[in-house]
């Protein structure tokens, strides 16, 4: 079983996909993060068991930000406990997987990224400056910045989208996005300001850098100039092939818009577990051309 489930991921890792990075990533570190919890308790020695949440949960407070300021990114990875990390996870892989029927994995890690930064950002200046909320021992945890990111940037992408919520039937994004907004904003004066603070910023990201990526514009682009000096350079091929007259390219063209309108029908009317091995495969392949 164990091999088997370390084949499942590997295979996860591989694929790049970065909503698989963060949702294993985060799973390992959780169980990590509660086997030092174990063993501190065991030996009497708290520090152990909470030796990630201090060196690498987001201190809301700048003074201390300051001394490990990679706690902006590596935050994301912690969570508080079981639900928090089920819930969040379940979110990013659910809302993660609509973005994918339109965009595929393009532009993925940078709303992530920077869904992270942003709420991060947002929660660390809120409580740095604003006097009812300082606390020197605050500590942001939890990859939800993330998560709303790829909720808005799916909504950004496609509003109408609908998907089929248990109680209340089929369910627009927009709207799904628009209670998420406002149940956040109410929640501002909870127990846990820094993490809705956080979800604010980066579902603020996530809509902002689809809208200027639909403007042709990519706020992160810079991101792609930084991975490519660290590519390895592929050794120049050259072929030869007859080029498809004009007639033949636009029927191919019809056929192919044709057919992705009837998955994404289908997909409206029965959802994405319905489309058969192909069509996930033609999605997949359509998604990833340039």
């Amino acid at each position: 079983m164990m091999s088997s489930i370390w084949y499942d991921v590997k295979s996860k890792l591989q694929d790049g996909n970065p909503l698989w990075w963060l949702i294993i990533i985060s799973t390992v570190v959780f169980l990590l993060d509660k086997t030092l919890g174990l063993i501190g308790l065991a030996s009497g020695n708290l520090v152990i068991g909470s030796f990630l949440k201090t060196y690498f949960g987001l201190p809301l407070y700048l003074d201390a930000f300051l001394h490990k300021p990679w706690a902006l990114i590596t935050y994301t990875f912690l969570h508080a406990d079981l639900f928090h990390l089920f819930i969040n996870l379940y979110m990013l892989y659910w809302f993660g997987e609509i973005y994918n029927l339109y965009l595929g994995q393009k532009y993925l890690f940078k709303i992530m990224l920077g869904g992270t930064m942003v709420g991060g950002i947002v929660a660390l200046m809120a409580y740095s400056f604003i006097p009812f909320l300082q606390n020197p021992m605050a500590v942001l945890v939890g990859a939800s910045a993330a998560v709303e990111a790829v909720i808005f940037a799916a909504t950004a992408l496609h509003p109408e989208h609908e998907v089929r919520l248990l109680i209340f039937g089929r369910v627009q994004l927009k709207y799904i996005a628009f209670f998420s907004l406002v149940l956040n904003f109410i929640s501002i004066a909870g127990t846990n300001a820094g993490g809705v603070l956080a979800h604010l910023g980066g579902a603020l990201w996530g809509y902002i850098f689809i809208k200027k990526i639909q403007s042709g514009v990519d706020i992160l682009g810079v991101l792609d100039l930084i991975i490519n000096l660290f590519k390895p350079k592929s050794k120049l091929k050259v072929s030869y092939r007859a080029e498809a007259s004009p007639i033949s390219h636009t029927l191919s063209k019809h056929h192919t818009s044709k057919q992705l309108d009837e998955i994404l029908d289908k997909i409206n009317e029965s959802g994405y577990d319905s489309l058969t091995k192909a069509e996930k495969q033609f999605l997949f392949e359509y998604s990833n051309k340039d």
